[in-house]
């Protein structure tokens, strides 16, 4: 994953995953890189994500009115 842009100031996205499907406002969590830390990021950075929850979504948390960023994933389907 890789996240691009203008942040602006105090800008922080978060990058969240749910298997919640059951429900039009699934809950939520924030996904972990390999060491185990947050994926909450304050400046642009490429990064690897542990878990696979069935929905992805980053979440900006913070920034003011020139914040503005990309997130692009790359994803693979798992054949069993």
């Amino acid at each position: 994953m890789q996240i691009t842009g203008t942040f602006g100031v105090g800008g922080s996205i978060n990058i969240e995953g749910s298997c919640d499907l059951s429900s039009e406002t699934p809950t939520y969590f924030i996904l972990s890189d390999p060491q185990g830390n947050a994926i909450t990021k304050t400046a642009a950075a490429g990064e690897v994500f542990e878990e696979s929850p069935l929905l992805i979504r980053p979440n900006v948390t913070a920034g003011d009115g020139t914040t503005s960023l990309t997130v692009k994933m790359v994803c693979r389907r798992n054949r069993s």
